[in-house]
């Protein structure tokens, strides 16, 4: 699994992670840090490309700062 990070605006954490987990098997979205509006983009490698897209999509209608340009590949853990 590819780990991505992202700073976003608290308010729509809620709506990124519905439309993004609506791509049921391809992503999954975690909240890491309650106290700063983090998120954690889990990817399936074989959608990589495909989730890039999506997220490059959304950063017209939400702010979406990528928080590294390499892909993790061990989860930081959900707190």
């Amino acid at each position: 699994m590819l780990y991505w990070f992202y700073k976003v605006h608290k308010p729509d954490i809620n709506m990124i992670k519905v439309i993004l987990e609506s791509y049921e098997n391809m992503v999954q979205v975690s909240t890491i840090d309650e106290s700063i509006p983090k998120i954690q983009i889990t990817v399936a490698p074989d959608f990589k490309n495909d989730v890039a897209d999506i997220l490059e999509d959304l950063k017209s209608r939400f702010y979406l700062e990528r928080l590294t340009d390499e892909d993790e590949t061990k989860s930081q853990g959900r707190y």
